[in-house]
């Protein structure tokens, strides 16, 4: 019993010192455990940081894309209003070269209808000239026609006294 007890007493020491050496393990694991947990958490905490950095990466690329994009945009209406305005000047230069020409034309036309007016006067005038000089020729063509007839009316009693002056100094004779 003796032996028994010893070796049962052998085997509990065996047994405690197994138990202690496995307690001391499982404290060394559930350290490392915890240590490996810890750095799960610092790494997850990491990982997030380096999430939210590619998350702010990704929306200030995004966001400088799309000033780039807006530059272009801008540099493109620049281009187009610069155009615009070469176009706009050019156009205000073909305008004010057609004013200028309206003007000269203007110009013109106001001369060519004061001359105009001034030959419409100058022919109411020799109108007026005229239709004074007809209704003077008429009347005196009014005249020479009333003339004309005594004229004939005279020369017509002449010839008669003529011939009744020689029919007469005709009888005269023969007497």
């Amino acid at each position: 019993m003796n032996n028994e007890f010893h070796q049962q007493k052998a085997e509990n020491e065996n047994l405690l010192k197994q138990k202690s050496d496995i307690e001391w393990q499982l404290s060394e694991h559930c350290e490392r455990l915890r240590n490996a947990n810890n750095r799960i958490a610092i790494l997850e905490d990491e990982l997030t940081h380096i999430k939210e950095i590619n998350e702010r990466t990704i929306e200030i690329l995004r966001m400088e894309n799309e000033a780039l994009n807006q530059k272009k945009v801008i540099e493109n209406l620049n281009n187009e209003f610069h155009q615009q305005k070469a176009e706009n000047e050019n156009l205000l230069k073909q305008k004010s070269d057609i004013e200028w020409q309206l003007s000269e034309h203007c110009e013109r036309l106001r001369n060519a209808n004061n001359r105009i007016a001034i030959l419409e006067d100058e022919l109411t005038h020799i109108k007026e000239i005229n239709e004074r000089t007809i209704e003077i020729l008429r009347m005196e063509n009014e005249a020479l026609n009333q003339k004309n007839i005594q004229l004939k009316e005279d020369v017509k009693h002449l010839q008669d006294e003529i011939q009744n002056a020689l029919i007469n100094g005709r009888k005269e004779i023969e007497l």
